[in-house]
Parts: C-alpha cells; structure tokens; sequence
C-alpha cells in the first residue's frame, strides 16, 4: 500500500494529486494552499520518495494503488484526480480499469503516444545517465529543463537521487509505451491542459486525448512548458476551481482552446 499524506478540510471534496516521475507531493505545494476547503491526498510514486521500497512495475499497478486510496479515503467512493505527465498517464489508465470512482479527471501534460524506437535505447541511456543523477549540476540542468523553480530545487535533487536504476528504466519504458484509447468510454468530465512551449508530442497528444474523451475540454496554457502546476500555479488554481465548480473557463485571457483536428 501506498504512503501518502492527507491535507486541508477532512470532511470536503476529495481530489487525489498524482505528480511526474522523479518527482514529488512538493511539486503540488501551491495547490494544495490553494484548495485548503478540499480533503487533499499526495503521495510519491512507487520506487520514489517515502515509496522507494516499494517496486514501480507498471502504470496499470499504479492506477489500482492510487484507486485503493480513493475507496479508502472517500465516503462516495470517488474523487477528482488530477495526474502531471506520467501522473496523468496512471489517471488516464483509471480512466480505462475504475473510471466509476473518478468524478471529474484533469490531464496535465499527458503523452498518449506511443513511442517504441525509444525502447533500444532505454538501457544504455539509463547506464549512462544513473552515474550523473547523484551530481547536483547535473539535476540543476535537469531541473532547468522542467522549468522547476529554484525553491523547489532541493526536494527535487533529494527524491531524485532515491531513484534506482530498475525504477528509472520501468518508468521511461512505461512512459513511452502507454496508449489511451478510451476503451470503457468514459463519459464524465475531464479537462486537458498543455503548455504553450511543450513538446510537438505532447499537443497532438492534447489532441487526441481530447477526441477520445465525449466531455473532454482543452487548454493551451500559454507562456509555459512541462512544469504548468507550478510554473503557472495562480492560473491553473483557477481554471482547476472553475472547472471542478462547472464555472467558465473562457474568461482566463492567459489561455488558448485546443483545437480538435
């Protein structure tokens, strides 16, 4: 079972947080301010952090941990998930397994492409890269990558280097595999964001996530990359409270709608 933390109002909505790889909670530090009247959950991924000793085996595991936690903590037996990269990934995989306990969903920054000439390279890029993880100029190079803010510069460095080699390598194999397809035809809620300055990839996977989902809604956020809950934290509070609250979304000059191709 999963370690995690509950924050905020016990008795509110509760919305489940589900960070990136290599990542930590500490990467949702100012939603969870911000949504201090909602029973918050954060947690780190397994084979990361305070879950490091327990194996990171596949996003489809994940989804049936993170799904365990929300029947355990919610009277209703559902919550608002909101998932970063691979998080969004593992939201997207409840999605597809127990999309009966996800009220709302919220994409951030979710790759649905799959990606298979990675695979020959995985390996020795993650022999490569496991000596340099441990040196603090590299995890800056990397950090600044991820637009991760200097203030949380050190909570990424400390969990990164907790990582082993086993985890990395599951976790970008599992990562450049997954596919969404919507097979259970989810039908409730879900909101996709992406940032402006991400990756090609990752906005035809905005795309396509949104063509999959019946009452998916899309955003670019504009002026940010891969890091949207931090780099755009007060923006995406908003659009993340409007959209639980079914309020308008359009009203935010600071985002551009996703167009279905």
């Amino acid at each position: 079972m999963l370690k995690y933390s509950i924050s905020g109002n016990l008795s509110g909505q509760l919305i489940i947080f589900i960070n990136g790889a290599g990542m930590g909670p500490w990467m949702w530090k100012n939603q969870i301010e911000y949504f201090e009247d909602k029973k918050c959950i954060v947690f780190d991924l397994p084979g990361h952090g305070e879950n490091k000793d327990i194996e990171f085996i596949s996003i489809e595991n994940c989804q049936e941990m993170v799904s365990q936690i929300v029947l355990n903590e919610s009277e209703s037996k559902e919550a608002v998930v909101i998932g970063h990269s691979i998080g969004a990934q593992i939201l997207m995989s409840m999605l597809e397994h127990n999309q009966e306990i996800v009220s709302r969903g919220i994409i951030i920054s979710g790759l649905n492409e799959q990606m298979k000439f990675v695979n020959f390279m995985l390996k020795p890029l993650v022999s490569v890269s496991m000596p340099l993880v441990k040196l603090r100029w590299f995890a800056k190079i990397q950090s600044n990558q991820l637009s991760i803010p200097n203030y949380m510069f050190d909570d990424y460095y400390n969990d990164s280097i907790k990582v082993s080699k086993e985890t990395l390598y599951r976790v970008l194999y599992e990562n450049s595999n997954f596919v969404f397809e919507n097979r259970s035809n989810f039908t409730k809620p879900v909101l996709i964001l992406v940032g402006e300055n991400e990756k090609r990839v990752m906005k035809k996977s905005a795309r396509k996530n949104l063509m999959l989902l019946e009452k998916g809604i899309g955003y670019t956020i504009k002026n940010s990359a891969h890091g949207i809950p931090y780099e755009s934290d007060s923006l995406v509070n908003r659009i993340i409270e409007n959209f639980i609250n079914d309020k308008s979304i359009e009203e935010h000059k600071e985002i551009l709608e996703i167009i279905k191709e």
